[in-house]
């Protein structure tokens, strides 16, 4: 439902939905998973951030999580954290694509300055 409340352009249907869920199913971590991706499209990085750590503290082992983590960090401007969240990812999978590109983006970035 929250999926199609976002793809519909209803996120604050798509937010309730979600909160709704978390309240029914605290240990989901896809809820917050989501949520994080939510609040993230409409600005709120903070609470992205802490949505996508309470998903993981739930599923510590999801490389696209802290992938998804190290992304948010680096839209933060904390550069460190998010390598250290890429990093994370790959320790779980060493073959995870999408975390060995934006560590490579991130370190790019880093050398350029």
């Amino acid at each position: 439902l929250a999926f199609a409340e976002q793809q519909t352009g209803h996120p604050s249907e798509a937010e309730a939905a979600l909160h709704s869920a978390i309240t029914a199913d605290p240990a989901d971590s896809t809820s917050h998973a989501l949520l994080a991706q939510l609040l993230a499209a409409r600005g709120d990085l903070k609470s992205a951030i802490t949505e996508q750590q309470t998903a993981l503290r739930l599923n510590a082992k999801d490389p696209d999580g802290w992938s998804n983590l190290g992304v948010l960090h680096a839209q933060a401007g904390e550069s460190a954290q998010a390598r250290s969240d890429f990093e994370h990812a790959l320790s779980i999978d060493p073959q995870h694509a999408q975390a060995k590109a934006n560590l490579a983006r991130l370190n790019a970035g880093a050398s350029k300055q």
